[in-house]
């Protein structure tokens, strides 16, 4: 236990001044609940509510919990509560068709993600850029999530200045939209692919990208190759899974990989996230089935995901933090029904790391639950002959053997007893 933390165990029934005390300062209304407090900054979280969100399979949406998941989770909120003076603030961008934290639809929503942020201690807003007023200075982290609309130059030249003020963004730009941040992303290292990677196991695709349904398996493209950064070092082992997404590449002779004191004034870009090995980056968009071609097309791994540091923190520059950014080709792996495998955990590491808060890539651990398995499209087929047919006829072939073993012997004996009392 860290020394500066102090517990302490009230019994309401025999220490009835003490539990009077901590009713008015608390203004408790229900009994069996856990205060945290730290000054005059406070949170008290009700016990019993806790058993019965456990109880009732956690937060609407989420992917299993138990009581002690549940408490895990409120009491990290809270500790972040009441120690930080005041909470960052996570915009998400609007006036380009973009997902919206309060869209409640399944592929396409982001209101999951947007209760996940605030349950971490930030609050989330959205922003609408004015053509004369930059963005507000309360912004930790700017999202720019899958807009379908091309950002306007005056609107590009407002990213530019907020980095300029080192910002935080996050940008998740879908295979086959307009932009308007090609040659923003360059001037930072970062090469926005014209193209959508594609798995050979890739079965189907829908004809609009902002139509792609990852349920029914569409364009999926599934990640287990990670680069060494915080933001993936918990994903190890881990299934993310992709929908259509585009590359997203450092560009040549960016610094990544040099020693950070020689680089802080350049941009450092380093590679999050890449596709299979058996995918490629398809370039023509009305091919339908899509196919690799030799020459024409590149084949995987593709990186899909990079993050982007520039300036260094020193004694001498403790006041002035570094620009961050992390740039993803799909946005539709935050998406409300999307957020399975390490779809969240690449997500909610990304923006603590862009939060600069120590726990980013920090895992739960030791929790138990219900989860989502993520299993290639092949992988699938093969799961599921493995699981419905081989192992059925395994054990009927078992059985079939274990009987005419049985038979075999009462035949022997009835021989062997024949052959004795003919003798």
């Amino acid at each position: 236990m860290h020394s500066a933390l102090q517990v302490d165990i009230v019994d309401q029934g025999s220490e009835i001044a003490r539990t009077r005390e901590l009713v008015g300062r608390y203004k408790i209304r229900e009994s069996s609940v856990l205060i945290v407090a730290c000054g005059p900054r406070y949170r008290v979280l009700p016990l019993r509510a806790l058993e019965r969100t456990a109880a009732d399979g956690g937060h609407q949406g989420r992917h299993g919990s138990t009581f002690s998941a549940s408490m895990d989770s409120e009491l990290r909120s809270a500790l972040r509560a009441v120690t930080v003076e005041a909470a960052p603030v996570v915009y998400f961008l609007t006036g380009h068709d973009e997902r919206d934290i309060a869209d409640f639809t399944e592929y396409r929503g982001y209101s999951e993600i947007a209760g996940i942020v605030r349950e971490r201690h930030a609050e989330v807003r959205s922003l609408l850029l004015e053509s004369q007023l930059p963005v507000t200075n309360d912004c930790s982290v700017l999202v720019v999530a899958g807009p379908a609309r091309r950002l306007a130059a005056w609107e590009v030249a407002k990213l530019r200045d907020y980095l300029s003020r080192s910002g935080h963004l996050m940008v998740m730009l879908d295979s086959g939209q307009p932009t308007g941040l090609e040659s923003f992303l360059e001037e930072w290292g970062v090469r926005l692919g014209q193209d959508r990677i594609l798995d050979s196991t890739t079965t189907s695709l829908l004809p609009g990208s902002r139509d792609r349904s990852a349920a029914l398996g569409l364009g999926e493209v599934s990640v287990i190759r990670y680069g060494k950064h915080p933001i993936t070092e918990p994903l190890d082992g881990l299934v993310s899974t992709f929908v259509l997404p585009r590359s997203v590449e450092p560009l040549a002779g960016n610094g990544a990989g040099r020693h950070l004191n020689d680089q802080a004034d350049k941009p450092r870009v380093a590679t999050l996230a890449e596709s299979a090995e058996k995918s490629w980056a398809e370039v023509d968009f009305n091919q339908n089935p899509p196919q690799f071609n030799e020459g024409y097309d590149r084949r995987g791994p593709v990186s899909l995901a990079v993050c982007v540091e520039k300036g260094v923190a020193s004694e001498l520059t403790m006041d002035i933090k570094p620009v961050r950014m992390v740039v993803v080709g799909d946005s539709q792996f935050a998406a409300n029904r999307c957020l399975t495998g390490a779809n969240e955990l690449f997500f909610v590491n990304s923006l603590d790391w862009l939060l600069e808060r120590n726990e980013a890539g920090v895992a739960p651990s030791g929790e138990v639950g219900l989860y989502t398995l993520q299993i290639e499209t092949r992988g699938r087929v093969v799961t599921f002959l493995l699981i419905v047919v081989a192992m059925p006829c395994a054990l009927v072939g078992l059985a079939f053997f274990v009987a005419m073993a049985r038979r075999d012997r009462r035949v022997q004996s009835a021989l062997g007893r024949k052959g004795t009392t003919k003798v």
